[in-house]
């Protein structure tokens, strides 16, 4: 049992390391404030990010493209389904298709065989906390959206 403790406690901390994206560009923050936490690798800032400030985005990479979209935006009490791409070759932020889904925080993303995934997540209309069990897959070169049908497991555009 004290090794169990242990390992959940390390995975806690892992966890706890997360980050965040603000209206200045990426950050890593910890669970706690005077963590002393050195990160390895060599860190430097990029452009910034060209979007509303959020919480509770996602993300995925895919060719080398980072792309980064939905999430809540606390200042205007909104919740977002844009979406934006980051070019490291040129260090710039580039709109993208917004996210046709109904609009997110928290939801899950990433990348599988070239394309990107998005869903779950909650709505947070009304104050309330809805979950959603929707899954939309992202198509980089068409820059399109497809939905992912629950109960017939077809793919069918939206």
């Amino acid at each position: 049992m004290h090794k169990i403790k242990i390992k959940m406690r390390r995975l806690l901390l892992l966890t706890c390391t997360m980050m965040v994206l603000g209206g200045t560009g990426f950050y890593i923050t910890s669970c706690n404030p005077s963590s002393s936490t050195t990160l390895p690798g060599s860190w430097g800032k990029i452009g910034d990010f060209a979007g509303i400030p959020r919480d509770g985005a996602v993300g995925f990479v895919i060719n080398n493209i980072a792309y980064v979209g939905t999430g809540f935006n606390y200042s205007s009490n909104k919740q977002l389904q844009d979406f934006w791409k980051y070019d490291p070759s040129n260090d710039s932020w580039y709109p993208v298709a917004a996210f046709p889904g109904e609009a997110r925080t928290g939801a899950v993303a990433f990348t599988l065989n070239g394309f990107g995934y998005v869903g779950l997540g909650y709505n947070l209309a009304l104050g309330s906390t809805n979950p959603l069990s929707d899954f939309w897959k992202f198509d980089p070169s068409a820059g399109t959206y497809r939905y992912m049908d629950a109960n017939s497991r077809l793919w069918v555009y939206r």
